[in-house]
């Protein structure tokens, strides 16, 4: 499989069929991947199924470039698991649609603590509010290689838009 890139898994119900994916990983965890971006929008998986993926692919020596796991409803429990795996080097993630809200955003914003280095994120559709401001804000303080953001959709009031200026300022960007 050495040619293989993106494996895309999009708007397949395969529910309980990741256990099969995990397994994988789980059985070459220490080693690179055998591709670099994972698409699985819209495949009806659960939060704890994703909680177990996004563990097993953090201890990849090489980390994916491109995780899409959007329009799946997982909730806000996702949002620490998330905030953890935003650590491990993903260059571009994108979890529209999922559900996180305030909770979620705040969740995953206590886990970001050191430089990023994503490229890209959509966080799109998730009701964030002032909560998906303050995350966008230490995204950007965070991630010196960002250059996109979607945020769109996240009922923001007319304050997040001080919160995400104080972080456009603070930010190192390169």
């Amino acid at each position: 499989m050495p040619y293989l890139q993106n494996l895309d898994l999009s708007d397949n119900s395969i529910e309980d069929g990741i256990g099969s994916l995990i397994s994988y990983f789980t059985e070459i965890s220490g080693r690179d991947l055998p591709f670099t971006d994972l698409n699985l929008e819209n495949c009806e998986l659960t939060c704890n199924q994703v909680i177990e993926l996004l563990g097993v692919l953090s201890t990849m020596n090489k980390q994916l470039n491109m995780l899409s796991i959007k329009d799946n409803r997982l909730g806000s429990k996702i949002g620490a698991p998330l905030g953890k795996y935003l650590c491990c080097g993903i260059i571009a993630l994108d979890v529209g649609d999922i559900g996180l809200g305030s909770f979620g955003f705040l969740e995953a914003l206590k886990q970001i603590s050191k430089e990023l280095k994503i490229a890209y994120i959509n966080i799109s559709n998730n009701k964030g509010g002032i909560e998906a401001a303050k995350f966008i804000s230490s995204l950007v303080k965070h991630a010196p290689k960002i250059i996109a953001i979607d945020a769109s959709y996240n009922l923001m009031p007319m304050e997040s838009l001080s919160e995400i200026s104080s972080g456009l300022k603070a930010s190192k960007g390169d």
